[in-house]
């Protein structure tokens, strides 16, 4: 597990982390579906079979939030989940997040009485709190010897990086001579070696075409 983290700063930043963190709520403790497949359609906003969730906040500009579907069939929404991890107990308009919805999605199929699910800041962190890692991650010190228990995964973790790089940390080339590569008896560090993401060919030679001697 990695080193806990203040949710608040999570929340601020809006990276990698948050999504991730998003999207694993969402999947065990939101979703009526756990199972079905969650397709990022936007910054933050995702859509799960026939539920849209989405992490807003007023005035809900999601029109530069979210893509325009591509498909040209309407997909019904059924039930929409409204994250505001800014906000705690309050409740915006409903309307207003409905008028938003309208005009970003006018091929989907959303009417004026699907339900939205508001979670807030407080109710968001209720649900973290529900799962055990999680909990551990960012409220260590509401669960009993949260701290400890934090410090001792860390050790472990040490010891077994310690013991994955005495392992695995070097690339070794069997069958190479170490007459012509000193490396080859020794190997390689791992992190000094460099990979590629791309190899772009080498141009093929030029061919120089005679010309014709002049009459």
């Amino acid at each position: 597990m990695p080193t806990p983290r203040i949710l608040a700063a999570v929340i601020e930043e809006n990276g990698t982390e948050f999504e991730r963190l998003i999207s694993l709520v969402l999947r065990i403790s939101l979703l009526e579906q756990p199972d079905a497949e969650l397709t990022e359609i936007g910054r933050n906003a995702w859509l799960a079979g026939i539920t849209l969730a989405v992490v807003t906040t007023p005035p809900f500009d999601l029109a530069e939030q979210i893509r325009r579907p591509e498909e040209k069939r309407k997909t019904a929404i059924d039930r929409v989940i409204a994250i505001l991890p800014w906000e705690k107990g309050e409740q915006p308009e409903k309307s207003l997040f409905h008028d938003a919805l309208q005009q970003v999605f006018p091929d989907f199929k959303i009417k004026k009485s699907t339900p939205i699910q508001w979670v807030d800041r407080q109710q968001l962190e209720d649900l973290i709190q529900q799962l055990p890692p999680l909990a551990l991650r960012y409220f260590p010190e509401r669960i009993e010897r949260g701290h400890e228990r934090c410090r001792r995964i860390e050790t472990v973790r040490a010891e077994y990086n310690r013991e994955f790089l005495k392992l695995y940390g070097k690339i070794r080339f069997i069958g190479m001579s170490a007459v012509y590569k000193e490396e080859a008896s020794g190997g390689v560090d791992m992190d000094r070696i460099y990979i590629p993401l791309r190899v772009v060919p080498e141009a093929p030679p030029r061919r120089t075409i005679a010309s014709a001697p002049t009459p």
